[in-house]
Order: structure tokens, then C-alpha cells, then sequence
């Protein structure tokens, strides 16, 4: 049996260590040869993405490949480096410039930047700089649908001051796909394009958005209904968009959106046809939006229908900092939980808490290639606990390691490596990755990049007998704690398992294998953001009838869960998703622009006057449950344009419905229900100001808004007793007032955002809206 390791990183201090590989499962040593092998060290301030690049930039590796591995991109005869970065506190933005960096989004604390790859090792030196991550690559995730979730209602005022569409709220759809023309994108009353500005940012025939530099805008009707579509390989954007805030044009009766009255700003995220952008375009996005509806005075909702699986899922993210740092008052974020909480036993996600079983074993599966494929597998423990991981080529059937890589321990948190393994057929596999403690937050973090599309190309996958295969399988150690692994950047198309289920043993040599399960499978951008509300989905229609004449079904049950949502926990402990909406067989426009588009799934069209028609179809998933729930909060805007993210969480959740399906609430599978949000609507549309026996003239209130300290000044006799509710009506504060003309009430630590304020005296009441600022 023959194998070799080659080992390639920079061009500096480096230390020499020898490994003998090579035993079969019983533990018989084989003829294998020892091996050298050669680790290098990471640059302080780098993410190890970001230290792999710089080794490959100094081996001269072509731009070409660098363009595709690293997500670069030319401009002006330039290749530019998408990146975040964590900066000090004053550090001074002009040093950037010197280096030609183009800053697009500062968030003070993290900036979106592109560098220019020549600057790219000068860059990374700059004192002031904490941390650099490279650009990730993001994925994508009515009729019925309204009337579970009670929006009809709210459409006709039911029980509430008025009916609430959106009126004067800015949706934001961050998306590809894009059909401009869609006549759901018209207002119903004034006929008027409801799409008020475009980003297209992977386009450059007009000038980008000011204060941007990449991408262009569209920015009149004119221009945008020019223009038509962004792509013709989606439609994505255009069924998400209809859902959160389509009219359903002449077809409003059936395929009315959710805030049908909003304003509509599109980010095109297109970055090619297998990905939907970067994580760095999403904060450029949600920062573009946000920038926009601050310009024409109005709030603003983001839905993010994309994730990815790269990160510590646990809200410590750049990314997920830069979401908390544009998200406030007025300003929310509504992500989709993701849909990779069950794929037939199969899970993109792994993890083990070392307890008794100081090693343990989990395959590497693709499912169309078995033992061929590739991924980057994103690997992370707890804080001050340290683990070991490698990777080997193991043939179930003959019980052998065919080849064995280096194990990486956080111990020696430095190393950076690529190498190559061959099996004994002769097929390579080729890796690169590293080992680091996470300045962010401090968690040991490993990440392998692994190509084992050989086996593919060497026509060595029996698809016959699985199990005699030569299958990439990771080997973990640790002494304690919970170690969690991702198959990161694929949308879930290789996963975790035993192989158990075809008749791999239990244990190799004395150590159990074990596969990967759905919890925490929630996606990095929707799901793991402290301020972010990630939505689940649930089955609200499981038939249709489509144009063919052809009555369409799923297995799904009415009211049950969308077997595929994502759930929780986050790596810090948190419920995910926060609430849970119909995303099964949901109803919206289609893009007529999208020319892979499956006509069986087509179920209504509005006919165009020279050729061809505007076309509604069916879709399901969590990317079709997000545009609901952040329609929902463009209503609540409505009502109330100053709501925090904490607001609209705390409306969600106090309102949400319990059933059969859900079991008892929280959970990790539901969050806290089942949206409602003829509920939230009427909890929230109380008047701002309540009087009953007492003179709004008795009492008040200064300053308001407020820091934190208010005074109270009162003309009235006797005892006040003072309360001050959150909008969804939950107690934060409660003194009696005792007999006096004013009082000094101070809560510093109280979070921004609109809050009301109760005084009562026996069965007299008064309230009013009080807000809270920094």
C-alpha cells in the first residue's frame, strides 16, 4: 500500500515532523512509509481562508484560480479581494487608502473592504487590524399561506384602528432572480412600479450606488423597467419579493403578498449560477437599504432567503456583528432558518461531547458520488478547550486506511497546510486547511478545504457495493467538551454518517463512528445573529392544481413542520429558529425572464401584450417562510416605525400559536410557535396615548425621548403606581409612586426602542409611548 503527503505554505519559519501511517481496522500495521511533513505558520491577524491566500499569491498561483477560489473579481485591469475586517478603535481609515483599498460598508468596529491582491500581504500587516475574513459564498434556502397565518385579517382590519398593508414601509429583498417587470410589482391603487431602487452587484454598465464601488444602480422607473431582470438562470428573488410585499397584479385576489402597500428595494446578490453572492455583499445590501429608507423617512425591513454554513453559529461572526451593528429601531433583519434539518438521515452537520470517548470517527458522504466529491468542512469547539482533527481515505469493506493526513491539534494553533493523500488505486486526494484560536471569540476553530473528485474521475465509485469505496472520514480527539464540524460551503450536498445504514461496523479499531444529526443546523446570516428574527417553516398546503390540469401532492402533512427546516441551538445556546410560518407549497410570482423554469410548477400566468406571460407558481421551503414573517414586520411598522429588533421578537413570540404540531413552546424545532399575526397586530394597535379618569393635563412626562432618566411631574393626590411595558406588552419596570409632585425614574441599561408608560391610580388609568434612545 503506497501513499504520500506533499505539503506546500510560506516561504518562512517552519518545523520538520516525521509520522508513520498505515494500519488496518483490526490494527495490524501495514507496509505503508513514514512520511515528513511540513507546517507553516498563520499570520497573526488572518482567518485561515485569509493565510491561505497569502501563501498562494506568494507561490505566483494564477489569477484565474484565484479569482475562483477566493471569490476575487477584476476591475480596471485589477484583482480585488472581497474581505471583512475587525478593526481597533481609531484606527485611522486613511492608511487604507494608501494601499488602494476600497472601503463599501463601515460599521465603525468591522468594515466590508476589496484589496487589491498585489496589496493583499501589505494589507494584512497594518497595525490596527484585528482580523481578516475572506468573502463566503452564500446559497439559496400564497393562497393558503395568508389565511394560516391570520394576515387576511389584518388586510381588512379585523378588530384593529385600521386595515395595515405596508403603507410607507421599505421592504428590502436581498436575492437573485429578479423579474422588474412582474405585475406584481405595481401598486394596485395608483398603478404606480412599487421597486424603487436596484442594486445589481455583479454588474458594471452604469455607476454603482454612491458610497459603494462595485455593482450598478437603478435608480428610475425608467432605468429599472429597461433593464427587465437582473439573470435568466433564476427566479428566486421574484417569488420571494411577491410573497413579502407582491399585490398579485390583476390576480390580487389569489396571490396577494404581505405587505402589498410597502415600497420595494432589490439587492441582485449574483455572483454566478451555483451561488447567490457573498456575505460581503449582504452587509453592503442590508447597509444599502437601511441607507435608502433613512433618505425618504421610513422604516425598513431586510429579508435575507440565504445562508451559508461557514462560521461559529453562534452570533460572534463578523458577518453576524455587522447585522447586530446595522439592525435598530426601525431597522430589522429577517432571515430564513435554512433548510437542512433532515435530508433522509443524511446531515451537513456533526457534532460529539467528549465525556468517556477521548476519539471518535464520522464519513464524509456526497450523495450522488458516494465517496467523490468536495467541500470545505468548517470545524469548531468551545472556548479554552482544545481538540485534535485529520482527515484519512478508509475503505469500509476491507477494513484498511488507505491513506492517512496530518492531525491538527489547538495546541499548536499556528499551522496552515495543503497536502495530497493517494489510496491505493492510485486517486488523489487533495487538501488544504488549518488550526487557530479565534480572536473573535476565542473557540479553537479548524477548517479543511478537501477535493476527492478523483475517485469520480478514476471511475473508482462502486455504486454497487457502497461500502467497498475509499471514503474521506475525520478523526476526532479531545479530552472534554463539544466539538461541531460543517460540511460548510456546498448547500448541503455532502454530509456526515456512520454508514450504518449499508453495514459499515460500529467501531474501527476500538473507536465508534458515528454520523451527523439536524441540531444546530441553523445557517450562518439567517439563523445565528443576535438581532436577526430567524424564521422556521411549516406545511400550510400540500396539493396543487397546476396550468397542465395536473394535480400536484407532496407527503407533507397540513400543519406539520417543513421536514427539511433547520433548528437550533446556536453554539451559544439560543432557541432557533424565533418563530415558524407556512413555507410548504406557497403560492407567488415567477420570473418571466427565467428560461430553466419547470412549467409543471406554474398554477396561474397574467398574459404580456405582445408575447408570453407573467407566470405565479408553487414553492416550499424556509427561503418561502422568511418574505412572510418579514412582511408581517413591515406591518408592525406600520403601526409603529420606531420597533427594535427586541420589539418585534417579543411581539412574535407573546403572540405565537401552540397546536398539536408544535408541542409544548420554546423549542428548538418551532422557537415559539406559529406566527400570528392578527395577534401581533392587535396587541400592538393601542393608542399612544390612553386616558380613563385622568387629564393627560395632570401628567408628565420629560424628556422624552429619553437617555434613560425621565422625570415625572403630577398634579393629581395621592399614590401613582408606574409601569412600563414593552410594545408587545411584557413588564420591564414597575415602582409605586408615593404621594408627591415629581419623581426621578432612572434605567439606564434599558435597550433603544419604543416602550409604554402606565400611571394608575384606583381604576383610573393614563398611558402613553415613551422611547428610549443611546
Amino acid at each position: 500500500m503506497k501513499f504520500f503527503i506533499i505539503l506546500i505554505g510560506f516561504q518562512f519559519s517552519m518545523t520538520l515532523c516525521s509520522h508513520t501511517y498505515g494500519q488496518t481496522a483490526d490494527g495490524d500495521q501495514t507496509s505503508m512509509q513514514s512520511s515528513q511533513v511540513l507546517r507553516f505558520p498563520k499570520p497573526k491577524h488572518c482567518g485561515i481562508e485569509a493565510a491561505l491566500l497569502v501563501r498562494e499569491l506568494e507561490l505566483g498561483v494564477s489569477h484565474a484560480r484565484l479569482r475562483e477560489k477566493y471569490r476575487m473579481y477584476p476591475q480596471d485591469g485589477r484583482s480585488y479581494v472581497p474581505a471583512i475586517v475587525a478593526v481597533r478603535a481609531g484606527f485611522d481609515r486613511s492608511k487604507l487608502h494608501r494601499f488602494d483599498v476600497r472601503i463599501n460598508s463601515d460599521l465603525g468596529k468591522i468594515l466590508t473592504i476589496h484589496i487589491p491582491s498585489e496589496q493583499y500581504k501589505a494589507f494584512i500587516e497594518l497595525p490596527g487590524i484585528e482580523y481578516v475574513e475572506i468573502a463566503k459564498p452564500i446559497y439559496p434556502k400564497l393562497d393558503r399561506a395568508l389565511e394560516a397565518c391570520n394576515v387576511t385579517q389584518v388586510h381588512a382590519g379585523q378588530n384593529l384602528s385600521q386595515p395595515f398593508t405596508g403603507q410607507d414601509v421599505v421592504i428590502g429583498i436581498l436575492d437573485i432572480g429578479f423579474d422588474y417587470t412582474h405585475p406584481t410589482f405595481y401598486s394596485l391603487e395608483t398603478n404606480e412600479l412599487k421597486i424603487k431602487k436596484v442594486w445589481e452587484q455583479n454588474f458594471s454598465r452604469r455607476a454603482p450606488p454612491a458610497g459603494y464601488t462595485y455593482g450598478q444602480e437603478l435608480e428610475t422607473e425608467e432605468v429599472i423597467l429597461a433593464e427587465g431582470a437582473d439573470v435568466a438562470f433564476d427566479g428566486h428573488g421574484t417569488r420571494v419579493a411577491g410573497i413579502a410585499a407582491g399585490t398579485g397584479g390583476e390576480l390580487a385576489s389569489e396571490y396577494r403578498g404581505v405587505a402589498s402597500a410597502s415600497d420595494v428595494v432589490m439587492v441582485s446578490l449574483n455572483m454566478g449560477a451555483e451561488l447567490d453572492g457573498l456575505n460581503t455583499g449582504v452587509i453592503d445590501g442590508i447597509n444599502y437599504v437601511f441607507q435608502y429608507a433613512e433618505s425618504v423617512g421610513k422604516p425598513a425591513v431586510v429579508n435575507l432567503s440565504q445562508g451559508h454554513h461557514t462560521g461559529p453559529h453562534d452570533g460572534t461572526s463578523l458577518t453576524d456583528q455587522a447585522i447586530d451593528a446595522l439592525s435598530g429601531p426601525g431597522r430589522v433583519v429577517v432571515g430564513a432558518v435554512g433548510n437542512e434539518g433532515d435530508v433522509s438521515g443524511f446531515y451537513l452537520h456533526f457534532d460529539h461531547t467528549f465525556a468517556n470517548e477521548p476519539e471518535i470517527l464520522s464519513y464524509l458522504v456526497w450523495p450522488d458520488e458516494v465517496s467523490a466529491g468536495r467541500t470545505l468542512v468548517d470545524i469548531w469547539g468551545e472556548v479554552g478547550v482544545d481538540f485534535e482533527v485529520g482527515i484519512e481515505i478508509f475503505n469500509p469493506s476491507s477494513n484498511m486506511a488507505e491513506g492517512t493526513g496530518v492531525m491538527l491539534s489547538s495546541q499548536n494553533p499556528i499551522s496552515i497546510l495543503s497536502g495530497i493523500i493517494v489510496d491505493l488505486e492510485g486517486d488523489t486526494l487533495t487538501y488544504e486547511g488549518g488550526i487557530e484560536i479565534n480572536p473573535i471569540n476565542g473557540r479553537a476553530h479548524a477548517q479543511f478545504s478537501i477535493d476527492n473528485t478523483a475517485q469520480s474521475r478514476g471511475n473508482n465509485v462502486d455504486l454497487e457495493n457502497l461500502l467497498d469505496n475509499d471514503f474521506v472520514q475525520f478523526r476526532f480527539r479531545a479530552d472534554r467538551g463539544t466539538v461541531h464540524a460543517y460540511a460548510a460551503n456546498n448547500n448541503g450536498e455532502a454530509f456526515f454518517t456512520d454508514l450504518s445504514g449499508v453495514g459499515a461496523l460500529e467501531f474501527i479499531d476500538g473507536v465508534r463512528v458515528i454520523g451527523g444529526n439536524p441540531s444546530s443546523t441553523m445557517g450562518e446570516l439567517g439563523g445565528t445573529a443576535h438581532s436577526i428574527i430567524s424564521v422556521g417553516a411549516y406545511t400550510s398546503k400540500n396539493t396543487f392544481v397546476n396550468t397542465l390540469g395536473e394535480t400536484l401532492s407532496t407527503e407533507e402533512i397540513i400543519g406539520a413542520k417543513y421536514f427539511r427546516t433547520s433548528q437550533g441551538p446556536t453554539l451559544d445556546g439560543r432557541i432557533k429558529p424565533d418563530i415558524s410560518a407556512p413555507g410548504g407549497l406557497i403560492a407567488s410570482a415567477q420570473s418571466s425572464y427565467y428560461q430553466a423554469f419547470d412549467e409543471s410548477f406554474r398554477v396561474d400566468s397574467i398574459a404580456k401584450e405582445d408575447d408570453g406571460s407573467w407566470p405565479f407558481s408553487v414553492g416550499r421551503g424556509t427561503s418561502s417562510a422568511a418574505p412572510l414573517v418579514a412582511g408581517i414586520v413591515a406591518l408592525m411598522l406600520q403601526n409603529n416605525p420606531e420597533l427594535t429588533p427586541s420589539d418585534v421578537k417579543d411581539l412574535l413570540e407573546i403572540n405565537a400559536v401552540e397546536d398539536e404540531f408544535t408541542g409544548d413552546l420554546p423549542n428548538q424545532i418551532w422557537g415559539y410557535g406559529k406566527v400570528d399575526a392578527a395577534a401581533v397586530m392587535t396587541s400592538l394597535d393601542q393608542p399612544t396615548s390612553t386616558e380613563s379618569g385622568i387629564s393627560s393635563k395632570q401628567i408628565r412626562v420629560f424628556p422624552n425621548p429619553t437617555q434613560g432618566m425621565f422625570s415625572i411631574a403630577s398634579e393629581l393626590p395621592g399614590d401613582l403606581e408606574l409601569a412600563i411595558v414593552t410594545p408587545a406588552g411584557r413588564m420591564i419596570f414597575e415602582r409605586e409612586l408615593v404621594q408627591g409632585a415629581s419623581w426621578i425614574v432612572d434605567l439606564p441599561r434599558l435597550a433603544p426602542g419604543i416602550y409604554f408608560l402606565r400611571l394608575k391610580q384606583e381604576n383610573q388609568l393614563i398611558q402613553r409611548k415613551i422611547v428610549f434612545v443611546d
